[in-house]
């Protein structure tokens, strides 16, 4: 009797993930600024993966991003195993770039917010939704005949430990199993010619051949081949007797020419570039009876078009096959079997599958995924050798008969349950999820500049989703000042995300500031290096994406007289640096500092805080209006009734330091600060502080409200007018300023000040405060 052949069975490849360092920054960054808290908790609750299904579809629409990987991302490497990689990179986030492309995979990111939810969520069910949502669902409304690049989309589910920057992830390209196994198609007696090489394997399609007429004479036959050496050849068959040969088509060269020409044609057309599909097919000429109304006369098509005609035997499908093993076809290939099946209703025969491999196949879909890598791939001769030596596709011919479906598979169908596999193996080639830690792969600089901002970032999560953070990263402040106060506001600001910081200061670190300036040290006093430029270099050490500079001169003061050409450079220096910033601080130690930038900053129209220290009390103020429907609010000096003047004259060394609680000007620092990210961050509708006035001594705190006076020494019109440059030129400007520093009473005289005091009768202030 006749010796049965063994079922064998068609073996897949499963497929595994890489990840570019460049995808886990994408992520955290993603993380942090995009997709923060996720619940994922009610799908760890469910049970089976009917509820899930019902719940995936709004878990991917209002939470989990899409991201994208191209189908040519492995760049041709492949493991000993001859595994296919998804590799993963920083662009998989950038969806745009895959509209219209039909190159690229697409899955879906599941999140968790903690490690124990990563551990306790039902991985099987969470698969199994996938795949029944992203699979089944597009298998049975037939949108994977046309769009093929569906039947891989793969999920991703995600630990990411944004402190220590390890990422828990577990990858998995759900795939349907069928009731029974697919297998490799038996010899068909029934099939008086065909390709009998085909037959129960998997094997090189340019190895294919074809048998043709026997030929009794060995002369005739060495004739026939020499006539045809191109495409045929005389070989000894076991089944033939001995002395007999048998003519053989080389019908799998001829195809895989057939296959690469079209390609090449496809990538030089944009038209037919843009239709072209991961999968389509083949029309061989295994015989002469294939009917021209059913099938297209080009040899390749697409999947769509050949799907009426699928199962006819001078049909093959041809899918893009990144896997090297030669005994299994890569991971592409089970859903594509699947839908297959699925669909082949009561139609029981057998399919043939071309699996695309080789060096040319991954560069042709390199080239279709971005097509910026056409231009080089078309310039290569396209020889018949070339060609056949990059080729290593696979061919096999694969029956359903016995891969059934459950009948009921409609979309809505729940019952009975699928089983789907697809979830990757670790290091340990066992089933479980993966550990990225790239601690030790990012550059200090990047690990300092995440984790600075982490604090930060984490406040948009629930706290203040409505911080803007990246308005603060790019305000430009300007510290007149860095002693005691701009010490601490400069750090302070460094921990609100400021990186653009000037610090301007004209004296030099003595031995008795780094007890109480924070930014110096010992070193400094030793070389007597300008506060200004220590301060700014401390910065950079604690944190080198600091942009902080620094400026060393003193500012003009009212009563302390200077040359004019001191007067001059310092005033335009001071007047570009005001215009070029976003927020002044004035953190001086004398009032008479703060009078030339507060005119200014109004003349600039510039938002202004002052932080002012006594001996147990502290003010911080804001003058400029943030919005246009904020009320105006006075200066520093609208409360004065003279002008600002020497300070330091006739006094002693208690009296002409700065003595204060060592605490209080952390707490000034951290008001003015806070109150300046408060403002930057108003609509204009809250109600802002003006000033808020707190002392040591009994632990208050007050917020006040001043109006702007109309004859301030400093933010009134008649002086602010006086130092606008495009309503006085430098030289007005300069005079102004050096008759102000001489002589502060012009002051009063120019804002109206002296009228005012003269009209008013101040015995009568007196009896009034006596009787009040």
């Amino acid at each position: 009797g006749q010796l049965m052949m063994m079922e064998e069975k068609v073996h897949f490849v499963a497929p595994e993930s890489r990840f570019h360092p460049a995808f886990w920054e994408s992520l955290y960054e993603n993380v942090l600024g995009k997709y923060r808290v996720v619940d994922m908790s009610y799908i760890a609750k469910e049970g089976d993966s009917n509820a899930l299904t019902k719940c995936i579809s709004r878990i991917q629409s209002k939470i989990m991003p899409v991201i994208t990987v191209p189908i040519s991302c492995s760049a041709g490497e492949t493991d000993r195993s001859g595994s296919e990689f998804f590799e993963f990179t920083g662009s998989s986030f950038d969806s745009m770039k895959i509209d219209g492309n039909n190159f690229f995979h697409t899955g879906h990111l599941y999140l968790t917010n903690t490690i124990e939810e990563f551990r306790d969520l039902d991985k099987q069910a969470l698969l199994e939704a996938v795949g029944i949502e992203n699979i089944r669902n597009n298998i049975i409304n037939k949108n994977a005949i046309s769009s093929p690049n569906v039947l891989l989309s793969f999920v991703l589910l995600v630990f990411a430990d944004l402190k220590q920057y390890r990422f828990t992830y577990w990858f998995g390209v759900p795939a349907i199993l069928p009731n029974m196994p697919f297998l490799y198609a038996q010899p068909n007696r029934h099939e008086s010619t065909g390709t009998e090489s085909l037959k129960h394997k998997l094997m090189l399609l340019k190895e294919m051949v074809r048998d043709r007429d026997r030929m009794a004479s060995l002369e005739v036959s060495e004739q026939q081949s020499l006539e045809d050496k191109d495409h045929k050849e005389w070989v000894e068959t076991e089944s033939a007797p001995i002395g007999d040969m048998v003519e053989v088509d080389n019908l799998g060269r001829r195809m895989v020419l057939q296959i690469y020409q079209h390609l090449r044609k496809a990538l030089s057309d944009a038209a037919l570039c843009s239709k072209m599909q991961c999968v389509f097919a083949l029309r061989s000429d295994v015989d002469d009876e294939c009917s021209t109304e059913c099938i297209a006369e080009t040899g390749v098509m697409s999947l769509e078009d050949a799907w009426p005609v699928r199962h006819h035997r001078s049909i093959y499908i041809v899918c893009f096959d990144r896997a090297s093993a030669q005994s299994a076809f890569g991971w592409p290939v089970r859903n594509l079997l699947a839908m297959l099946a699925i669909h082949a209703g009561e139609q029981k025969d057998n399919v043939r599958i071309i699996g695309l491999r080789g060096k040319l196949a991954r560069k042709i879909a390199r080239a279709f995924a971005d097509p910026a890598e056409s231009g080089p791939l078309l310039t290569d001769p396209w020889t018949d050798e070339f060609i056949l030596s990059e080729d290593e596709s696979i061919v096999a011919s694969v029956n359903i008969n016995g891969s059934s479906f459950p009948a009921n598979m409609d979309a809505s169908a729940v019952q009975p349950r699928l089983r789907v596999v697809g979830w990757e193996t670790n290091e340990r080639m066992k089933p479980g999820p993966r550990v990225a830690d790239l601690s030790g792969v990012l550059s200090s600089e990047l690990l300092s500049s995440q984790a600075v901002d982490l604090n930060l970032r984490l406040m948009k999560w629930r706290m203040w989703p409505d911080l803007d953070l990246e308005r603060l990263g790019k305000t430009r402040v300007l510290l007149l000042g860095a002693g005691t106060l701009g010490c601490a506001v400069a750090r302070t600001l460094l921990g609100w995300g400021v990186r653009l910081l000037t610090l301007l200061d004209g004296g030099s670190v003595s031995f008795s500031n780094p007890s109480r300036q924070s930014l110096f040290e010992f070193a400094d006093c030793e070389r007597r290096e300008k506060k200004a430029v220590a301060a700014a270099n401390a910065l950079k050490r604690i944190y080198p994406g600091m942009q902080a500079s620094a400026v060393v001169m003193n500012i003009p003061m009212p009563g302390h007289p200077q040359d004019e050409n001191t007067l001059r450079s310092a005033l335009l220096k001071l007047e570009t640096l005001i215009a070029e910033s976003d927020v002044v601080f004035t953190l001086t130690d004398s009032r008479e500092a703060r009078w030339l930038p507060t005119v200014l900053c109004a003349a600039h129209n510039k938002q202004l805080i002052n932080a002012a220290l006594g001996f147990d009390s502290y003010l911080v103020m804001h003058h400029g209006r943030p919005s246009p429907a904020a009320p105006p609010v006075g200066c520093y000096f609208c409360s004065d009734v003279v002008a600002a003047g020497n300070s330091q004259r006739d006094r002693s060394l208690d009296q002409q330091c700065t003595v204060t609680r060592p605490g209080l000007a952390f707490t000034a620092a951290a008001l003015a600060t806070e109150l300046m990210v408060a403002l930057l961050n108003s609509s204009g509708e809250e109600e802002m502080p003006h000033q808020i006035r707190g002392s040591f001594r009994d632990f208050s705190q007050i917020k006040l409200q001043s109006p702007p006076f109309s004859h301030c020494t400093a933010c009134s019109l008649a002086v602010v007018d006086r130092f606008r440059p495009e309503l006085s030129d430098e030289a007005s400007r300069v005079a102004l300023l050096r008759q102000v520093c001489e002589d502060p009473v012009t002051l009063e005289s120019l804002s109206g000040l002296q009228t005012l005091l003269a009209a008013v009768d101040l015995d009568l202030c007196v009896e009034s405060d006596d009787e009040f």
